[in-house]
């Protein structure tokens, strides 16, 4: 059923269907939807679009209808209107999981990966389990991965570049697996021992089964995790998120604190490692050196101790995620 017509005395932004009831701009709506619905199944975008946003006309605050559009939006090669309906999505409705799958694919369609992750991880915080998110952010994972050795002056092809990614999606598909079934495990009384390498530039954590000691993949499919810490205007990032980050945030990204710990600010190695480290060390009580960063607009000032401790948090929230239980 085609829309009613506009009435010609409306002004432009008004709402052109004030004179329907609830139920009549439901069910006008809905019809649209299902419209949009089969024109994206077959292929026609640009009709699903078209559909899609007479049911927003007719009911604006339906965010599954921003959803459906974002995508057909998408899959018409259109990302900046994708990722616009994709975050009305989440403005109306920010506990649905479907809206940051919407954003996720449209941040990796422009390449965008890092954000990508963010919104994909931020939908399985709402939904955990979810396979198109957990699916969305294994891509996103991987394509990062790759550009970041492309970056680093590896060359590669489409062909090399597809099979790259195809092999470390393979290896977070995996360690997801593995926490999983370690979850199982947990849920049926299994009890494990753990173990941390806390290593100057990398750490890993590991877990005693069947008799051997197996290395825990982090999120990313890796088995050692940076033993690196960034601080931005918002949040602390550690690991991988950290190392990601550091050329655009070298004073406030830490790494290789460890070299630092128990020693005085005055030790010529000290005095020697703080020339070269692109954050700055300052002298504390005691002699004791600090490590000064920027964090939420303010100066802070940490310990390397304390710096080491944020990567041991990380490497326990790693092994938690396998096991699937709280480590005390």
């Amino acid at each position: 059923m085609a829309p009613p017509r506009r009435r010609a005395n409306k002004k432009a932004g008004s709402d052109s269907y004030a004179n329907l009831s609830a139920d009549e701009r439901k069910q006008q709506g809905g019809d649209a939807k299902t419209r949009g619905n089969a024109a994206y199944s077959s292929g026609d975008f640009a009709t699903a679009i078209k559909e899609f946003t007479t049911a927003i006309a007719y009911e604006p605050h339906n965010h599954a209808y921003f959803s459906n559009r974002s995508a057909a939006y998408l899959n018409n090669g259109n990302a900046a209107a994708a990722l616009q309906d994709a975050n009305k999505c989440i403005e109306i409705d920010a506990k649905w999981s479907k809206g940051y799958a919407r954003l996720g694919a449209a941040y990796y369609y422009v390449k965008s990966y890092e954000k990508a992750i963010s919104a994909y991880t931020k939908g399985l915080s709402l939904e955990k389990g979810n396979k198109q998110l957990q699916a969305g952010l294994t891509q996103a994972q991987a394509a990062l991965q790759v550009l970041e050795e492309e970056q680093s002056g590896v060359d590669m092809d489409d062909a090399t570049r597809k099979l790259k990614r195809l092999e470390i999606e393979e290896k977070i598909n995996k360690a997801r697996a593995d926490r999983e079934e370690s979850a199982k495990r947990a849920e049926r009384g299994f009890s494990e021992v753990i173990g941390i390498d806390l290593g100057t530039t990398y750490s890993c954590v590991g877990v005693w089964k069947d008799g051997q000691v197996e290395i825990i993949a982090n999120a990313e499919g890796n088995r050692t995790t940076p033993s690196w810490v960034a601080f931005n205007e918002t949040e602390r990032l550690i690991g991988e998120a950290a190392k990601l980050q550091a050329a655009s945030n070298a004073t406030n990204t830490v790494f290789d604190a460890k070299r630092i710990i128990g020693r005085n600010f005055s030790d010529p190695i000290v005095k020697k490692d703080a020339a070269h480290f692109p954050f700055k060390i300052t002298k504390g009580e005691g002699d004791k050196p600090l490590i000064e960063v920027s964090f939420r607009g303010e100066a802070k000032s940490f310990t390397p101790e304390e710096i080491s401790s944020m990567v041991l948090t990380r490497m326990k929230e790693t092994a938690e995620n396998y096991l699937g239980q709280e480590i005390k």
